[in-house]
């Protein structure tokens, strides 16, 4: 399996995950449903960073590997008694902080998709909800 499928594939399952964590999170702490849509989607947020932080899980690497844009950049010499023109602030900026940011930024990904994902299951799931009261309600007698 390549890179990108791996990636993709781990996005779709730590998506999956987060989303039904907080599912069981709304069922648990709102089972009136008062609180506003927005908890629950910075709630998806708190949720991937957590997992990814406690889990250490970090895809970035494999995201700088497909993404040539993310690669770092060359080491550029500075000539002696002259100034050397630097784009960005060190010839890898995710160096000193790969673990952790790579993490958080991992999670948050994982948050994002658990959006995605939370609509498609609910509409699965009222659509097979709607076809068995139907199938119920037409064989009664």
């Amino acid at each position: 399996m390549n890179e990108a499928a791996t990636l993709l594939a781990v996005l779709i399952a730590g998506s999956l995950v987060v989303t039904k964590s907080v599912d069981l999170m709304r069922e648990v702490f709102d089972k009136a449903n008062r609180a506003p849509k927005w908890v629950w989607i910075g709630g998806a947020f708190v949720v991937g960073v957590v997992y990814c932080v406690g889990w250490q899980i970090d895809l970035t690497d494999v995201a700088r590997q497909l993404v040539p844009a993310l690669a770092p950049s060359p080491t550029i010499p500075i000539p002696e008694g002259g100034v050397a023109v630097i784009t960005n602030s060190s010839p890898d900026m995710w160096a000193s902080n790969a673990t952790i940011l790579g993490e958080v930024i991992t999670g948050l990904c994982f948050g994002a998709g658990a959006d995605f994902w939370h609509k498609i299951l609910a509409s699965l799931s009222a659509g097979t909800a709607a076809k068995a009261s139907k199938a119920a309600g037409c064989c009664k007698e």
